[in-house]
């Protein structure tokens, strides 16, 4: 009987390495309204995400998801569509990002508490360093843009500013939730 167990097991194993991974579509209904984050539960943990392979906030601390983000990178950079979730739990509220990369374009939409906002679309995942902080150090952070120009600079002023347009008018939009990679 062991090996009976063992052989199937082995079989399925075999057959799904043949299989076609499935296609990763911007889940949108007739109004091109964004429906991604309809099948999240409302009852979901942190405990929950983090075995659905999310990328995890819970309290100000990254609990799960660098690998997931590494590999939302490495898939994108090599123009591979790719998926990543993110949920960040703060006391008794969960905000929720989904980013995608779909046929070169990157993606991504925002439930903040419910409120889902308009899905937004960037030609470029960018990294930008530059020295930043008291005292300096190395400083990285992720933006979503069209533009090659925008630098580490223009995001950290918009920052103090009330609006980006006072600094750059450049549109892009930060991926705040890699902070926690740190």
């Amino acid at each position: 009987m062991k090996r009976f167990i063992l052989m199937f097991a082995l079989l399925l194993i075999l057959a799904s390495c043949g299989q076609e991974p499935a296609e990763i579509t911007l889940p949108v209904d007739a109004d091109g309204i964004y429906t991604g984050f309809a099948d999240i539960p409302s009852d979901l943990t942190a405990a929950d995400a983090v075995k659905r392979g999310w990328y995890v906030i819970e309290e100000g601390t990254l609990i799960a998801g660098k690998d997931a983000w590494q590999e939302f990178l490495a898939t994108s950079e090599k123009g591979e569509d790719a998926f990543l979730r993110v949920a960040h739990f703060i006391e008794e509220e969960v905000f929720y990002i989904d980013l995608y990369h779909i046929d070169g374009m990157y993606y991504y939409c925002k439930n903040d508490n419910g409120t889902v906002s308009d899905v937004g679309k960037y030609t470029y995942l960018r990294a930008l360093t530059d020295l930043w902080g008291n005292p300096l150090r190395e400083h990285t952070l992720y933006v979503l843009t069209d533009s090659l120009e925008l630098t580490h600079h223009d995001v950290t002023w918009s920052w103090l500013s009330s609006s980006t347009y006072n600094v750059t008018d450049i549109p892009f939009y930060w991926l705040g939730f890699t902070t926690y990679l740190d």
